[in-house]
């Protein structure tokens, strides 16, 4: 076979029989030889200007090419780009490209099978962190200055400035299923900051809808829902009903409810009610039936104890002194009246059920849900009545008889 190029010879030398069709097996012409030679040379310096590739190349040794554009260094096994003292296996100087559709970057430890990280560019950047899963358990660590700085831990929490994945230690931990845990010594935790208007600080929502929020209004906190929110006014030294906006809210708000009562409530003076006749109509003197009412309503003043107290306490429940809010009803309905057209008698209706529902932790608990009104109640739910009385009312009522 014509030798018409130099990756056509054999490594066998007494199969290469020719040079580009130029004898030079044994007893050839001389003058063969000194052609032959020419054309070696001439296929030679095409390797050297590049328009004749090689298949292979053997190199025993150090292989410089121009002086630093590479480096190998057979003594140490390393290979410099860029540098003629690699320091590692393999040392790069300045940039390094990688380019494809979708190029790779592929780390493999060797002493797992199939284990690697992959970093690929495709749109996105996308670490790869055993992609085969053949170590298993597998994280991310990132380190600055020679500190750990932050870590991924194989059940993807990312903890920040911490190695410890809850609230005993300093730091930050992000879980991915959208808990985030923030320690800090001697400081908040957490600092929010909201420039220029007043408005939301913090939104809370439950299925993707506001149902409330912790805002800045007017250089104070305000927490709520829609219209029903405390403004803590730090100027005035007073927690006042809001709207959303942070505007006045009046006469709209309950503080607890028929059946979610406070237990005390410690006060230095008494509660105002507003008294303005500017603010009343209907205005009249009480009819005699209504004092009949009243001289009854005196006497039936009683001492008692709670029954939750007592359950409580046993025999150190406290006596209480009161009406009994029954024993009003009935003065009123002997006298033909409605107790419940006056506001010193109350009548709450609700109905409750109980629900079994599990906690943050995994386990079972019971609660107890209540409904205002009966067609929004479960069928099973149970009504409940309470009574109760308006002692400022009822005082002022009993008063007018004496």
């Amino acid at each position: 076979m014509t030798k018409a190029n130099i990756t056509q010879y054999d490594s066998t030398p007494s199969n290469n029989a020719d040079i580009n069709d130029i004898n030079i097996a044994e007893n050839c012409p001389a003058s063969n030889i000194n052609n032959a030679i020419r054309e070696l040379m001439a296929h030679l310096k095409n390797v050297d200007t590049g328009s004749q590739a090689l298949t292979a190349l053997s190199v025993t040794g150090d292989l410089t090419v121009d002086t630093s554009t590479l480096k190998v260094d057979s003594s140490n096994n390393r290979v410099g780009v860029g540098t003629a003292s690699p320091s590692t296996t393999l040392t790069v100087v300045d940039d390094v490209s990688i380019e494809g559709s979708s190029p790779t970057l592929a780390l493999a430890d060797t002493d797992v099978s199939n284990n690697k990280v992959e970093l690929s560019y495709d749109e996105f950047l996308t670490i790869d962190l055993d992609p085969n899963d053949a170590r298993g358990n597998t994280g991310l660590i990132v380190k600055g200055d020679g500190s750990e700085a932050l870590r991924l831990t194989s059940d993807r929490h990312l903890l920040i400035g911490t190695t410890t994945d809850g609230t005993t230690a300093v730091g930050t931990v992000i879980r991915d299923a959208g808990e985030v845990l923030i320690t800090r010594d001697s400081n908040p935790p957490l600092l929010l900051n909201r420039n220029t208007s007043s408005g939301d600080v913090i939104e809370i929502r439950h299925d993707n809808t506001r149902i409330g929020s912790i805002q800045e209004r007017f250089g104070n906190v305000q927490i709520g829902s829609a219209n029903n929110n405390l403004l803590f006014n730090s100027g005035a030294g007073e927690i006042a009903p809001a709207v959303d906006s942070g505007g006045i809210s009046d006469d709209v708000v309950d503080l607890g409810a028929n059946n979610r009562r406070f237990d005390n409530i410690h006060a230095t003076n008494g509660t105002i009610q507003t008294s303005d006749r500017n603010e009343k109509q209907d205005i009249e003197e009480l009819t005699d039936a209504e004092k009949r009412v009243a001289t009854v309503s005196k006497g039936l003043m009683r001492k008692f104890r709670w029954k939750s107290r007592v359950a409580e306490k046993g025999d150190n429940a406290r006596t209480h002194f009161g009406i009994i809010a029954q024993d009003l009803e009935d003065a009123f309905k002997a006298e033909g009246l409605d107790a419940g057209k006056y506001g010193m008698f109350i009548s709450s209706t609700w109905w409750e059920t109980e629900e079994k529902y599990t906690d943050e932790n995994g386990k079972e608990q019971t609660r107890i849900l209540d409904y205002k009104k009966e067609e929004d109640a479960p069928k099973d739910a149970t009504k409940k009545t309470r009574l109760g009385v308006r002692y400022s009312e009822l005082l002022a009522f009993i008063i007018s008889a004496i």
